[in-house]
């Protein structure tokens, strides 16, 4: 029979179920490779029946799947409604506004980058996914609660950059700034800029200083710098001279980190007036100084007067095209900071050295610790109270770094270096006393060049190395295609120096080590490492 005329219907949908699949009297036949005859009325009588029933079940099963899609579509359309009303409904008492205020607004605190942008430039999908444009004027705009919240929570607006981006044509922009005229977009941003202090209320401030904002924000900052902390000021040479308001400031109280940016057009015309004083500031220890130009350090100092002597910590930052200076300007900065206990030098520096004659080495007395990866700085400095060596680009049996490491301090108790300046058996009187060691391992020198088996030579370097790390930064897969042979060698070397070097043995096997602390950070590098003093593994 027809599934069509056998088929049971759904109380629930109205559809028909189907029914079990149409069998042929002709699967003999089929199977054969037989014909039907022409004179056996009886057999074409049955397969004309047989045809007409197929053509039925067909149609009515066409029927049937369009009737399907058809609900199938409505049912899409139910669902996208039901799904819309949800969500809206949720809004009326989501999960989240059962969170108390104080975790809410503890939350909004990891969401963005400090200092935020209190103007951004734009609002658009890429820049809120880089975070570029995103801060607490965003989540105010949320909801209700979001602005409440975001509004009371005075930690939300410590910290924040007003860059004064001049949107107006060139004939407004270079118009005379002592004007009493004011914009509709100024009042604007100096309606919005009070507002961001206000609701920092007595939280500590984090600001961006621009030499060449308005006087409506020189205002608001001078208004509100009792409570400054961190200020990132940035030097602007000004078309007139009514634009230098920052030389206002002169009582930063609770100031303890300056951010000093400075650009060749600035500190290469001579200042007749200071640009911003910085003397009287009690509590000021760290100095990070961003410039193009080490030549006029001398004049920067004067257009930015500092209190020197109170300076422990000095981060320099030289971009790519400007890593050029003499040794004089910077023995003339660091003599200038006689307490200084932190240096930080990034990048390779190049000295100019036909310039100017200069004096061979500056003593800094107090520096505990150095991170530098440029060598013609060492040549010209000493420290005799140095504990912490860092370099990511140094290589420590370089003639600059160990003439640097004897003439300074004997107690050096913690170096991070590249691996294969640990190797050199020329290291051992500069890692003698070293206690902590981090170790950048390079696995592609590593796997080229098999290391010495003399344990001798090996067991002379940093003796005295009680806490290690091991960190790989280079991704094989990314870069190439490793062979096993290659990979194998890595590993190999790496477990002969690690079982030669400090007498840790992998395997089952125990040695004497006076290795307590060990960190291995290196992808899918399986180690079995025992130590018979091992306090801390990672």
């Amino acid at each position: 029979m027809s599934s069509a005329s056998n088929t049971a219907f759904c109380q629930n949908c109205g559809h028909g179920r189907l029914a079990p699949p149409l069998h042929s009297p002709f699967d003999a036949l089929i199977a054969a490779g037989q014909q039907i005859k022409a004179e056996d009325s009886t057999m074409n009588d049955t397969f004309s029946a047989f045809m007409e029933e197929v053509r039925t079940d067909i149609e009515w099963n066409r029927k049937l799947v369009r009737r399907l899609r058809e609900t199938v579509v409505r049912a899409e359309r139910e669902l996208e409604r039901l799904e819309t009303i949800m969500d809206t409904h949720l809004t009326i008492n989501p999960p989240i506004h059962k969170l108390p205020m104080e975790v809410l607004g503890r939350i909004f605190e990891y969401s963005f980058t400090r200092p935020f942008e209190l103007f951004p430039p734009d609002y658009t999908w890429s820049t809120l996914q880089a975070g570029s444009s995103f801060g607490p004027r965003t989540l105010a705009t949320v909801c209700k609660r979001w602005h409440g919240v975001t509004v009371g929570t005075s930690r939300l607006w410590n910290g924040f950059n007003a860059e004064y981006r001049v949107r107006e044509p060139k004939a407004k922009a270079s118009a005379d700034p002592s004007s009493t005229e004011v914009t509709e977009s100024e009042q604007k941003k100096a309606l919005i800029t009070k507002n961001a202090f206000k609701y920092s209320k007595t939280a500590p401030l984090d600001i961006t200083l621009w030499s060449a904002c308005p006087d409506w924000y020189h205002d608001q900052v001078l208004s509100n710098v009792h409570r400054v902390e961190r200020v990132h000021a940035v030097l602007q040479f000004p078309c007139k001279p009514q634009l230098i308001a920052l030389k206002k400031y002169t009582n930063w109280p609770k100031l303890k980190t300056l951010e000093l940016n400075a650009w060749p057009h600035v500190i290469r015309n001579k200042f007749s007036q200071r640009l911003m004083d910085f003397q009287d500031a009690p509590n000021l220890r760290e100095l990070v100084l961003t410039t193009a130009d080490l030549f006029r350090i001398e004049a920067l100092l004067f257009a930015v007067p500092l209190p020197l002597l109170q300076i422990t910590s000095l981060s320099i930052t030289l971009p790519q095209s400007y890593q050029k200076c003499h040794p004089q300007d910077f023995g003339y900065l660091v003599s200038r900071l006689p307490n200084l206990r932190t240096l930080s030098v990034p990048g390779i520096i190049h000295f100019d050295t036909n310039a100017r004659p200069s004096k061979p080495v500056y003593d800094l007395k107090k520096l505990h610790e150095i991170s530098i990866d440029a060598p013609c700085l060492l040549q010209h400095i000493r420290c005799p109270e140095l504990r912490d060596f860092t370099t990511s680009k140094l290589v420590l049996a370089q003639p600059v770094t160990l003439n640097f490491l004897k003439r300074s301090s004997t107690n050096l108790t913690r170096v991070t270096t590249p691996f294969a300046s640990v190797y050199e058996p020329d290291c051992s009187k500069a890692l003698e006393m070293v206690t902590d060691l981090e170790v950048t391992l390079d696995p592609i020198a590593l796997a080229m060049k098999r290391l010495d088996p003399d344990k001798s030579r090996l067991d002379s370097v940093a003796p005295m190395v009680q806490t290690l790390k091991i960190t790989c930064e280079h991704n094989f897969e990314s870069r190439f295609s490793m062979s096993r042979d290659m990979h194998y060698c890595l590993d190999e070397s790496l477990a002969e120096f690690i079982k030669q070097r400090w007498n840790v043995v992998a395997g089952a096997s125990l040695n004497r080590s006076k290795l307590q602390q060990l960190d291995l950070l290196m992808k899918d590098w399986p180690c079995f490492i025992i130590c018979n003093q091992l306090l801390g593994l990672s």
